[in-house]
């Protein structure tokens, strides 16, 4: 039995909790866990999908919402900072603070979900610093443990960094990269609508193939895209437990679909109107991913059968309940 706890203050994981401050209940009969310890303490791998907005919204400039008036956002070198750099830059931090055995994908997204791997690369002539042709092999599957190749994969999500060549080249290549991989030789592959639905739905179907026991999706959006079936995508997400964590981005983000989603499929929905903060907030989800509580029950389940969670901390008590 898997689960996470997160404060709502700090936005990170709240850990080192004793099996003594849960009651679970099975069908509301009480049920001792045989034993509890989180995912990092018993090397649990997970598989991660990162689904990127990379619509044309996302090329706007941010603010600092947090003075009035509110004033652009401006980097060392004096260049205003979009969304999709923020964005970016927040994906390159989660990288880094990743486990080393956790994998991850990277899933851009506008009016087309696409996954970043050998085959998306293959269309493409890459050249390193001098020019000269070269070949890399980033994976087939698209999932990917070395944080340096991950590095690569926002660093083609970013349309400001070198990769690309139709934008004033504002970032510099990650340095963490490792590959020589100096240039895409073509314009930035996105910037179109946003296709929201499809990039969760899709995210759900390439985690769930992976073997991983953990598996988990975070998706980023500021696009007001409507669902055709909000349901089937949580009901996709339940079937294979797989949690999606939302975050909105701007008043223009369709904050009603995702918190539903995000809620009923056990992830954690953030609302922020200022994206300066989004940096913090995807360091927060990392740390759910690495100190997830694992538990054993030591008795058998069925489908139908009412799970639920109470956890009494600090004089608060919260609750959640799931049916199998």
């Amino acid at each position: 039995f898997i689960f996470s706890i997160t404060d709502s203050v700090t936005n990170n994981a709240v850990i080192q909790l004793s099996k003594d401050a849960f009651l679970l209940e099975i069908n509301d009969f009480p049920v001792n866990f045989l034993s509890l310890n989180t995912s990092e303490q018993l090397a649990v791998s997970t598989s991660n999908v990162l689904a990127l907005d990379a619509s044309g919204s996302m090329f706007a400039n941010e603010f600092d919402e947090s003075v009035d008036p509110p004033v652009a956002i401006i980097d060392g070198n004096g260049n205003p900072v979009t969304l999709l750099q923020l964005t970016a830059s927040a994906a390159h931090q989660f990288i880094t603070e990743k486990a080393d055995a956790d994998e991850v994908a990277v899933v851009p997204f506008d009016s087309n979900v696409e996954l970043i791997d050998n085959t998306l690369l293959a269309n493409y002539s890459m050249t390193d610093s001098d020019s000269a042709n070269v070949t890399y092999n980033y994976s087939d599957s698209g999932f990917v443990t070395s944080k340096a190749d991950l590095h690569f994969s926002v660093d083609m999500y970013n349309a400001f960094s070198p990769l690309w060549n139709n934008f004033y080249r504002y970032d510099e290549k990650h340095a963490d990269r490792t590959d020589s991989v100096s240039s895409l030789n073509d314009d930035y592959r996105w910037s179109g609508g946003t296709q929201l639905e499809g990039a969760i739905n899709d995210s759900v179907t390439l985690a769930s193939a992976r073997s991983n026991t953990l598996k988990r999706i975070f998706v980023m959006t500021d696009g007001n895209s409507s669902f055709a079936d909000r349901d089937g995508v949580v009901a996709a997400a339940l079937q294979n437990s797989i949690p999606v964590n939302a975050i909105s981005v701007g008043s223009g983000a369709n904050t009603v679909d995702l918190s539903v989603i995000a809620q009923e499929t056990g992830g954690a929905f953030f609302e922020l109107t200022d994206a300066i903060n989004i940096a913090g907030i995807y360091s927060s989800l990392q740390t759910s991913v690495k100190f997830s509580y694992v538990a054993y029950l030591g008795i058998p389940l069925q489908a139908g059968d009412v799970i639920k969670l109470t956890l009494d901390l600090n004089g608060e008590t919260v609750i959640r309940t799931i049916t199998l």
